[in-house]
């Protein structure tokens, strides 16, 4: 990039905060909660292809549903801090597999 071009950027208007240093509360904490406590929260309890999924060790498939369901699951319970969900994630002491 020439000179010229970047004698035209523009400072950014917003900063990069730290990762975790921004909590729900509120409406967004409870509807995050609902989340938790409804479909996201306990599809692997009657969803086999999602319970027995590659992605946490299982022999079911292992491109589409698992991981749709582990991208959500995993920012929910970290944001609500849900220990039960947490506890999912590490089965037995045990990460998840390095691809999850």
């Amino acid at each position: 990039m020439s000179d010229a071009h970047c004698s035209r950027l523009i400072a950014q208007a917003f900063s990069p905060i730290p990762l975790g240093s921004i909590r729900p509360a509120g409406w967004l904490l409870n509807q995050l909660s609902i989340q938790a406590d409804g479909l996201s929260g306990h599809l692997d309890e009657f969803w086999p292809d999602v319970a027995q999924s590659g992605w946490i060790g299982g022999e079911a498939e292992g491109w589409e549903r698992g991981p749709y369901w582990l991208d959500g699951l995993v920012p929910l319970a970290y944001l609500l801090v849900a220990g039960n969900h947490i506890r999912f994630l590490f089965r037995g002491g045990q990460r998840l597999p390095r691809n999850a």
